[in-house]
């Protein structure tokens, strides 16, 4: 009988300088909650690590662990220990979101030439006019009538076609 990928959610209420055992079979621990508190894990092999909400550890195989509360108030301890892996995708730190972009209007090309760069720019958004003869060539790729392109550059962008094929410009800064 294989355990591979056997884990088990443990929720523990420990008071300060307490400590619990818990009967798991395994080779991996992530204390997932903590109360924003530290807690010390040991295993039955006599390994041990000072961990905090988030982190975890795969250690050598244990038939128990040992949790105890390092901070000066009772704890709700929320971990996951067996046999197996698990990855977490929760954001911790600060974090600021980039603001919504704006869509600007950059002008049309025709024929050839350059769009500028602009270190603001998050986009830039490119639409061969409908009603063009050949195909517009926009950073070396081809652009044929009615097509659409986005590329993500602040760099200068180099167009070329007909004189009377047109490309629309807009960009998100």
């Amino acid at each position: 009988m294989s355990t591979q990928g056997a884990l088990r959610d443990y929720v523990l209420n420990i008071e300060p300088g307490a400590e619990q055992l818990i009967q798991a079979i395994g080779n991996y621990f992530n204390v997932i909650d903590a109360a924003g508190g530290r807690v010390k894990v040991s295993t039955s092999r006599g390994d041990a690590f000072d961990v905090e909400e988030g982190q975890g550890a795969r250690v050598r195989d244990f038939e128990s662990l040992r949790v105890r509360n390092e901070s000066g108030v009772t704890l709700r301890v929320r971990m996951l220990a067996g046999t197996g892996d698990f990855q977490s995708v929760r954001t911790t730190g600060s974090v600021s979101p980039k603001p919504a972009g704006s869509f600007v209007a950059v002008g049309d090309i025709a024929g050839g030439g350059t769009i500028p760069a602009n270190a603001d720019r998050r986009e830039i958004i490119m639409r061969a006019k409908t009603d063009n003869v050949g195909a517009l060539t926009v950073a070396g790729l081809p652009l044929e009538p009615g097509d659409a392109l986005t590329l993500d550059v602040t760099g200068s962008v180099a167009v070329s076609g007909d004189a009377g094929d047109i490309l629309h410009v807009a960009e998100v800064v």
